[in-house]
């Protein structure tokens, strides 16, 4: 234990040594910037390991604002319960080894079965391949993985009204296919598309029709040559420079001239008969293509086609070769050109038919084989007994699988509820239920934490939706748990490393409404190492907390007032019961430092000095006084004159009283750079300024004023005070 702060270097504490030996329970009150941070510091340095610290860093680390991160977990186990439910959750784990270990056992029996009709299936499927011999019968595709339902399949493939077809070998059928499948193959059209009743027609009337010969011939190869020497030279495209350069020859021409010689030259009548004659030719079959189909169709047929086809090649010859004739291919020629397509389409659909004969026999071969294995299935009766049996062991697995998953589901809330994390979580969500707030704990996946989570659980909240308030509770409720290592239904066992607990102003202004059960918390915690070898040091900013932590729990305890000094190092003193029955250390504590200030010499004051603070002082002073005892809440300006009238202002005194109050004023409320050269003013001014105030509340009441600076004000001091 810490005996005595001695040596004390920590923010505003320089050096500091207090006479007075510390206590089992030391209560500190000191306000906003007194030092108890620094003081807190310094007690945890003496021995990290074994101190226990709650302050606004414990809240930061322990109550994240990520909800990845969520809220730090509390090891601790509760009661016998554990213990129990730890036996129970090891009998249903045995119990559902057993269970597994049937299920395993019974899904081997069940392949077995299963293996055994699939087995029974696969040979009826044998024997009708056997009988039907060049049928393609094949196993139903799940049958090894799902023989039941390979059973029900085959079903489906007894037809009862199926008969036998001819005594037409399989063999001879499946070779009738092939043989009209390959002869449809090579039965195709001699003509192409475009070799039509209506072009010849087209034809006849360019045959019948006497053309010019010109003065040069044209042949169909000086034609191209010409139409290709017009692309060539892309004489289509009209250039302002018509000069071009010949790709044969090199020299320059005139593409617009020679582009009218040529287009003359191929958009002659003659030369469009020409090229017509040629493009028809070509297109016109040769009678070489026919050798596969001379054996398969009347030889008439093809010998007038063949006849036709040299008839028309003969005319358009004379054609070419003397343009003024009047020519005209005979209908008969057109019939017997024709006539071949003709027999080859008929042929063609015979043997389509015929084919669709042979595939409907081949068919019906196929469905019968089916229909016998499905038939001989049927009247097995063993494999009647696995159709039924097998479906059996799956209620049977499914029952089981039930089983351990509501164990497992069991174990899960017992494997919960005696996690060393889950009874935090249901302490912390009872306390938040009586405080009537609406969310509460979760166990995060990882189970070391928690997350937060709304009582209605259409609305999703996180950290981050925690007030301040709601956040320091959660904190505090953490930080008490944390300290012990298991808790039972009547009592609980403090962490033994402990040796210090440091509460660092555990109540902000954010905690109002969480104010008395963390107060209760606190005195739970002093209460509790009554018994324990254990030092705690609780600094608080509020008077109501001060005089209400370590209330009714004896007689090892000590209060303190941390204070700074003129020169802003603070320091220590202990509360005697006397000041102790005083409620409002705030307001001595602030009236004691304006004391001090406004006894300073003139000598004693130093223009290094910040006096502003003390502007503020003096007017929390002077608001609290008026407000007790006038009812007036605020002190401006305004209200100066009803200051003066009920603190009864002499009347030489009122002038530097108003200007007083104002002069506190402009400094409570705060300063800028911009009315720097507005607001300065000397210690002197503001000393002065106190004094002034001071006088006016001795003035009304000695008594008051004398006993809230521990007789520091005295009468003499305030004669001396013009």
């Amino acid at each position: 234990m810490i005996d005595k702060f001695s040596d004390v270097n920590s923010k505003s504490f320089v050096n500091y040594y207090c006479h007075e030996s510390l206590a089992k329970i030391n209560i500190f009150f000191g306000m906003n910037g007194s030092g108890k941070s620094g003081l807190t510091q310094w007690i945890e340095s003496k021995d990290p390991v074994s101190t226990r610290v709650f302050s606004t860093e414990y809240v930061i680390q322990n109550i994240k604002v990520d909800e990845l991160a969520g809220i730090n977990g509390v090891k601790i186990t509760i009661g016998e319960q554990k213990v129990n439910f730890a036996l129970q959750v090891e009998d249903i784990e045995s119990a559902n080894k057993n269970i597994e270990q049937t299920i395993v056992e019974l899904g081997s029996q069940q392949e077995d079965l299963k293996g055994e009709l699939f087995n029974l299936i696969e040979t009826e499927l044998k024997r009708a391949k056997e009988s039907f011999k060049g049928i393609r019968i094949n196993q139903k595709n799940y049958a090894k993985t799902d023989p039941i339902s390979a059973l029900k399949s085959w079903r489906q493939d007894i037809k009862p009204n199926l008969t036998s077809s001819a005594n037409t070998s399989l063999t001879e059928l499946n070779a009738k296919k092939s043989s009209l499948t390959n002869e449809i193959s090579n039965l195709t059209s001699v003509l192409s598309n475009n070799m039509t009743l209506e072009r010849f027609e087209k034809l006849n009337l360019a045959l019948s029709k006497s053309v010019t010969i010109p003065d040069e011939e044209f042949t169909s190869e000086l034609l191209r040559w010409l139409e290709e020497g017009v692309e060539l030279h892309k004489l289509e495209q009209e250039e302002e420079n018509h000069e071009k350069t010949c790709e044969f020859c090199g020299n320059s021409f005139d593409s617009s001239f020679v582009k009218s010689i040529v287009d003359k030259k191929i958009n002659t009548e003659y030369s469009k008969l020409i090229q017509a004659i040629d493009r028809f030719e070509q297109q016109l079959p040769l009678s070489e293509v026919l050798v596969n189909i001379k054996t398969k169709l009347d030889k008439k047929i093809l010998d007038h086609f063949n006849d036709a086809i040299k008839v028309i090649k003969k005319f358009l010859s004379e054609k070419r070769s003397n343009p003024m004739l009047n020519i005209c291919i005979d209908e008969q020629t057109l019939n017997n050109l024709f006539a071949l397509d003709i027999a080859i389409q008929d042929r063609k659909r015979e043997l389509i038919d015929e084919l669709g004969e042979v595939e409907k026999a081949l068919s019906n071969q196929e469905n019968l084989a089916k229909h016998q294995v499905a038939q001989n299935l049927q009247n097995i009766p063993r494999v009647l007994e696995l159709e039924t049996l097998i479906p059996k062991y799956d209620t049977r697995i499914n029952k089981e699988k039930v089983a351990v998953s509501d164990n497992k589901q069991q174990i899960r809330t017992w494997s919960e509820q005696t996690d060393d994390y889950a009874p935090f979580k249901e302490i912390v969500n009872q306390e938040l239920a009586q405080l009537g707030l609406e969310f509460k704990l979760q166990l995060l996946e990882s189970g070391q934490g928690y997350r937060i989570e709304h009582l209605n659980t259409e609305i999703d909240m996180t950290v981050e939706d925690l007030s301040e308030g709601e956040r320091r509770l959660l904190a505090f409720i953490h930080f008490y748990y944390d300290l012990f290592e298991n808790i039972t239904e009547n009592s609980g066992k403090l962490d033994p490393i402990i040796e210090a607990i440091v509460i660092d102003d555990p109540i902000t202004s954010f905690d109002a409404d969480n104010r008395i059960l963390l107060i209760e918390r606190i005195n739970s915690v002093i209460k509790r190492i009554n018994n324990e070898n254990i030092q705690i040091f609780i600094f608080t900013h509020s008077s109501f907390d001060f005089h209400s932590f370590g209330y009714n729990v004896g007689n090892n305890k000590k209060r303190w007032r941390i204070n700074k000094n003129l020169q802003g190092e603070s320091k220590i003193t202990p509360i005697s019961e006397e000041e102790l029955k005083n409620f409002s250390d705030y307001y001595k504590s602030a009236f004691l430092e304006l004391a001090d200030f406004a006894l300073l010499t003139n000598s004693e004051l130093s223009e290094k000095l910040n006096a502003y603070h003390y502007g503020n002082k003096m007017r929390v002073v002077l608001e609290s006084n008026a407000r007790s005892n006038y009812n007036i809440e605020n002190v401006t300006s305004k209200v100066v004159p009803t200051l003066i009238e009920y603190y009864k202002v002499d009347e030489e005194l009122q002038d530097k009283f108003s200007e007083a109050v104002n002069l506190i004023n402009s400094f409570s409320h705060g300063r800028s750079y911009y009315d720097e050269h507005i607001n300065f003013v000397t210690p002197k001014t503001m000393r002065n300024a106190v004094r002034v105030i001071i006088k006016v509340l001795f003035n009304r009441d000695s008594y008051h004023v004398s006993l809230i600076t521990n007789d520091k004000i005295k009468k003499r001091n305030i004669k001396e005070w013009n």
